[in-house]
């Protein structure tokens, strides 16, 4: 009993196998397989603290990209590999998006959160494709940052 619980203050994060008398060991949940739910909504595994860094990267580039769009005098080539990159970061966060509702628990939970409406007018503008330019309200995305 008191190895575990030096163990557990080891490894905080790790739950320990339990047992009762007579019992075997419970399955360890940290060695079992990981899941699209664990990688898309668990930040305390490795997969899922990857998977918000690529998140993370892709809203930094996005947010560079809209900035760099603006400039004045870019060249054709530079302008078309911006809306390439914005075309590819707007697909992959639609990706995002849809995963997070199919891996959440509460579906509608997740839809109507803050953050499932920043994701959604995150990419809303591109598919609408409205005559007003509303990507920059990607850059509210930023704000995924204060969860990382």
């Amino acid at each position: 009993m008191v190895i575990a619980s030096m163990q557990h203050m080891k490894y905080p994060c790790r739950r320990l196998p339990t047992t009762t008398l007579g019992a075997n060991p419970v399955e360890n949940p940290v060695d079992q397989p990981m899941t699209l739910r664990g990688i898309v909504q668990d930040t305390d595994t490795k997969a899922g603290r990857a998977f918000d860094l690529v998140v993370l990267c892709l809203i930094l580039i996005s947010v560079a990209s809209i900035s760099v769009e603006t400039l004045p005098d870019l060249p054709p080539a530079v302008r078309s590999a911006l809306r390439t990159s914005e075309f590819i970061i707007t697909v992959l966060f639609t990706v995002e998006y849809f995963l997070r509702i199919a891996t959440s628990e509460r579906k509608a939970g997740y839809i109507f959160s803050f953050y499932g409406i920043i994701d959604l007018v995150a990419v809303l503008p591109f598919y609408l494709a409205l005559g007003v330019d509303l990507r920059v309200v990607r850059a509210v995305r930023l704000f995924r940052v204060f969860l990382i």
